[in-house]
């Protein structure tokens, strides 16, 4: 995120992936599908390789295996306009991943600001369109935890997006430029633009994809990246229209474990 909509400077991520993720990050599904931490590890460095290409400078923090899931960096801290929220997960085993991340952003001179208890606040709930803001009312984010997104920007208004089927909001839509969102085509997908709809100061146009992994892509600096077509059945066709640049990246073994493209970066 970044003053002027979807052009990012930064982008933060976790150098690697820890050993633990295998066999201790948080999933939403019984692990049946095992995850492969050697190709979780080569589809992380093409992610951050493809990132490289795209954004002025990477930022790294360490790998951690006391947090499982640290590489889903994302839901630690929110950076718009100079401000960095840092967040409170949901999920208490990933609280500590705060910390690193944290540290890096307050070297970069911006201004810090917390979640505090009883809020909480993942950010992959947090969808800037650009104009405003939506908070997803998640099993990971609560009210207190929106509240802390409108304190720390006061000049977006915030609505917040009660959310169910999915882990994030960002499960659901992302933006793929300031006028235009990809939503799943289910009926959660339905339930959240109808909610949008009756919130926002703004029309949006929409681009409607039958799988949720479709739905999450990362918009930076005029390019877009989408899922990769060996995961997503004619994933680039529903691109076609933004006559814009596009790469995929193959997200398989994140998937195991909810995590979309969007959950391994923060960009700003």
């Amino acid at each position: 995120m970044s003053t002027g909509p979807f052009k990012c400077k930064y982008a933060l991520v976790c150098e690697s992936v820890p050993d633990s993720y295998a066999s201790q990050s948080l999933r939403s599904r019984e692990p049946n599908d095992p995850i492969d931490i050697d190709l979780a590890r080569r589809q992380h460095a093409e992610y951050i390789k493809l990132l490289k290409d795209l954004v002025e400078n990477i930022i790294t923090i360490p790998c951690d295996e006391n947090y499982p899931d640290c590489v889903f960096v994302e839901d630690t801290a929110v950076v718009l306009d100079g401000t960095a929220l840092i967040c409170r997960p949901g999920a208490e085993s990933r609280r500590g991943e705060v910390d690193a991340v944290r540290q890096k952003l307050a070297e970069l001179k911006l201004r810090i600001v917390e979640v505090e208890a009883p809020g909480t606040l993942d950010g992959g709930d947090v969808v800037f369109t650009g104009k405003e803001i939506f908070v997803g009312i998640s099993n990971r984010t609560n009210i207190a935890g929106a509240t802390a997104v409108a304190r720390a920007f006061p000049d977006y208004q915030v609505s917040m997006i009660k959310i169910k089927g999915s882990l994030h909001l960002k499960s659901i839509l992302t933006m793929v430029d300031s006028e235009t969102l990809v939503v799943v085509g289910n009926e959660y997908g339905k339930k959240v633009i109808e909610n949008m709809q009756n919130n926002c100061n703004y029309i949006y146009q929409k681009i409607t994809v039958p799988e949720g992994g479709a739905s999450n892509c990362l918009h930076v600096n005029d390019n877009i990246i989408h899922g990769s077509p060996s995961e997503i059945e004619d994933v680039e066709k529903f691109f076609e229209i933004m006559n814009k640049p596009t790469y995929h990246v193959e997200n398989s073994e994140f998937n195991k474990a909810d995590g979309c493209l969007t959950c391994r970066s923060v960009l700003f």
